[in-house]
């Protein structure tokens, strides 16, 4: 998947659970403040961005890169 399509997905989705680097996340997109992403079960890990290509392009996976930088691996869990 390329970060576009990772966009896409986010801005037409309500709740996404995606795998990556052997770690699950999960995106809400109806959350107050913004979208909201975390780590599953780390609610310290959790982040809120306006807009989709914002949490992609900043969004830290493994300390130090993006979640644009793990696009082509990205494994969708649950999309609704």
């Amino acid at each position: 998947m390329t970060k576009e399509e990772l966009v896409s997905l986010i801005e037409d989705g309500s709740d996404i659970v995606f795998e990556v680097n052997d770690k699950s996340f999960t995106i809400l997109t109806w959350t107050e403040g913004g979208i909201s992403i975390a780590e599953g079960y780390k609610p310290e890990t959790e982040k809120k961005y306006k807009i989709a290509t914002d949490l992609v392009s900043e969004y830290i996976i493994d300390g130090t890169n993006t979640l644009a930088s793990f696009a082509n691996d990205v494994r969708i869990v649950e999309y609704s």
